[in-house]
């Protein structure tokens, strides 16, 4: 319980608010089950790839992921939810971004009723604006989340990157994978991951690849009309970015130096 009591010492005052403050999550703690490997089978030729479910008839993924489907080629689709049970549902057809965008809306054959569809962050970032890191959530060799890493706001369209330090830590079959914060929604006090971004892929030299990413922020309206405002939107003065805790435990540890 949080105290109101006049206390001294900077040590102190970042201590009470640490209490009470909702404890940070580490990914290893979190779970994804709106995350699904996309696997397109074309012939002799599979395509692997990640989505996610954004409602309970539509995922979301990379646009280059779904070029097969999109040109009506002869082509079959299966998105696998590993975090959801393992649930597996076939793709009527995709929807590609305006703009040239490289994201894409896919039906599902069947509405999946038993899986939370991700949340999705309706602020758009741009350059002047700096916010928590993100966690890269991709399904090349099983499901793996990469993070927290930091954003790089170098693009005023709908791109967002992520540092190449240390590598990307993403791989051909993490297009359309999920970037996401994890926030304290206020109202319920729960920690939920938010998307902030669908991975397009990667820039620079093996090792040192920056991540590239796609708002769909960006392309809210677009988004809105082919789901026909299934989508849940929330806002960041809904959400306390939990990351904000591990930035007032550094500055308790500094205090205490």
């Amino acid at each position: 319980m949080c105290s109101n009591s006049l206390m001294s010492g900077s040590a102190v005052l970042i201590l009470l608010i640490l209490a009470c403050a909702p404890a940070r999550v580490a990914a290893a703690e979190a779970s994804y089950p709106f995350v699904a490997k996309w696997r397109g089978e074309h012939g002799h030729a599979i395509g692997l790839c990640t989505a996610e479910l954004v409602s309970k008839d539509w995922i979301v993924t990379a646009g280059h992921c779904a070029s097969k489907i999109l040109k009506h080629e002869a082509v079959t689709v299966r998105v696998t939810f590993e975090h959801g049970g393992g649930v597996e549902r076939g793709v009527t057809h995709c929807v590609r971004a305006p703009e040239k965008e490289d994201l894409a809306l896919c039906k599902l054959k069947l509405p999946l009723n038993h899986v939370d569809p991700v949340k999705i962050e309706s602020r758009i970032y741009k350059n002047s604006q700096h916010g928590a890191a993100v966690y890269c959530i991709g399904t090349y060799n099983g499901m793996h989340v990469t993070g927290p890493k930091p954003l790089e706001y170098e693009s005023s369209g709908a791109h967002l990157y992520v540092s190449n330090a240390g590598g990307s830590g993403m791989h051909a079959g993490d297009s359309g994978g999920a970037w996401v914060h994890h926030r304290r929604n206020l109202t319920t006090n729960q920690t939920e991951a938010v998307l902030v971004g669908v991975i397009h892929g990667g820039e620079g030299s093996v090792g040192h690849k920056r991540g590239v990413a796609v708002q769909p922020a960006f392309l809210r309206a677009w988004i809105n009309k082919i789901t026909n405002s299934s989508v849940q939107w929330v806002s960041s003065a809904d959400y306390r970015e939990v990351e904000r805790q591990h930035e007032l435990l550094l500055l308790y540890s500094k205090a205490l130096q």
